[in-house]
């Protein structure tokens, strides 16, 4: 604790006899303690009103936070109670020609740094229809690539978390996949049981929608999950960047804001606003961190991949089908899992071996193409983004099976 001292002089004028025929140009001005009344020119009393206004406000920007307001005066002129209200008694003034009056404040207040805010852990789930935008948004939330992604349906098709951290805390995100309306595969089946039973983990969910299309069935789906959700929420407007004349759909959507504890527009694809609403999703988190919370986030610290709780295995996979995803046409890519076999690390490469399944003998020669061409052209694309994240020399042999229960292993 330290004590500073502001002091000021200041004239407050000459006591002088009341006159009728001045009395328009003056002002009475009265002493709060003892009554006393003086008058003042107009133009010393708003200079004496700026001098006061100007010494409170120096006493308040002293005041560091609101946690140590004053609450102790020395035995000066001046008192403030809790509320930081002054009073002010009569001081001791020398007589004279003229009233002057010399005022010494002593403020006592905490000169150390203020405590740093307490940190906050939770779980957030990303949800929204298919193509909405989430695992572009946790790729941009966490700072690299950690959910694949694609202009298709079912690109996500576990749910995968993520760890973020940040001064303010720790918080595990979910990428949950994409809600479907009418489904008949067995794949497509399965991955809609996935996302309502991640959101029964959920200590805050944020609703992305694509303002870019039209509310439709998928939409509706998802915002009953969300309804039906007992943690807080949050509106997340997104594609911003593309939503613009026909394409702009945000009315259709204003009708929702209302049911949510917080509202931001972004764009994920240009990162627009994304530190917006993580600030907003800090403020929603709860006090308390939930229970188990913070056992779960030393789990995936203790991991060899702190950031993701995808395997190596799953990772690699997830890249393969990934770039299967943007090279094959119409219904190929939903046909298509990948697992992988081998990886085999020989110091100045490394070497990984996976299988490409597909339902059909159909399927799996067009996957394989003309000489090889498609399947060369997806193993190319994979090996250079695994090499770009591992910073490695990579062999990548990739073999196309036709296998129609694979689906029915899929978990």
């Amino acid at each position: 604790m330290s004590q500073e001292v502001a002091t000021a002089d200041f004239d407050i004028g000459r006591p002088t006899k009341r006159d009728a025929s001045t009395e328009g140009n003056k002002t009475r001005f009265l002493n709060g303690i003892n009554g006393n009344i003086f008058t003042l020119d107009s133009t010393t009393f708003s200079l004496f009103s700026i001098l006061i206004s100007f010494i409170f406000l120096a006493v308040y920007h002293l005041t560091c936070q609101p946690s140590n307001r004053v609450s102790k005066w020395d035995s000066s002129p001046f008192k403030a109670d809790q509320n930081d209200v002054f009073s002010i008694r009569h001081p001791e003034c020398s007589e004279g020609s003229r009233w002057k009056c010399k005022i010494t404040l002593f403020l006592t207040y905490n000169t150390t740094m203020p405590k740093t805010q307490s940190q906050k852990f939770g779980r957030v789930v990303l949800l929204g229809r298919p193509n909405a935008g989430k695992s572009t948004l946790l790729n941009q939330i966490i700072g690299q690539k950690v959910s694949i992604t694609s202009p298709r349906p079912q690109t996500t098709r576990k749910n995968t978390q993520a760890l973020f951290v940040s001064s303010k805390g720790k918080i595990i995100f979910s990428d949950t996949p994409g809600i479907m309306h009418k489904v008949e595969d067995l794949i497509g089946k399965k991955i809609n049981l996935k996302t309502p039973k991640e959101l029964n983990k959920a200590d805050l969910l944020v609703l992305l929608i694509d303002i870019s299309r039209a509310k439709g069935e998928e939409e509706n789906r998802v915002i009953g999950l969300a309804r039906n959700s007992p943690a807080k929420k949050i509106l997340a407007y997104n594609k911003i960047d593309v939503a613009k004349g026909k394409k702009d759909y945000l009315s259709d959507y204003n009708f929702l804001e209302e049911e949510f504890d917080g509202v931001v527009a972004i764009s994920a694809l240009k990162s627009t606003h994304v530190k917006s609403l993580i600030e907003k999703i800090f403020d929603l988190l709860p006090a308390k961190a939930p229970v188990g919370i913070k056992k779960d986030i030393k789990l995936m610290e203790s991991q060899k991949s702190p950031i993701s709780d995808q395997s190596s295995d799953t990772y690699i996979s997830e890249i393969i089908r990934e770039k299967a995803f943007l090279v094959l046409r119409k219904e190929l890519p939903y046909t298509v899992s990948v697992e992988v076999k081998e990886i085999n690390d020989k110091g100045n490469i490394i070497v990984i071996k996976a299988n490409l399944l597909t339902t059909d003998k159909r399927y799996k020669k067009m996957i394989i193409g003309k000489k090889a061409s498609t399947i060369k052209l997806i193993g190319q694309k994979a090996r250079r983004e695994l090499e770009l994240v591992s910073q490695r020399k990579i062999y990548l042999e990739l073999t196309v099976i036709s296998d129609p229960h694979w689906p029915e292993r899929f978990v």
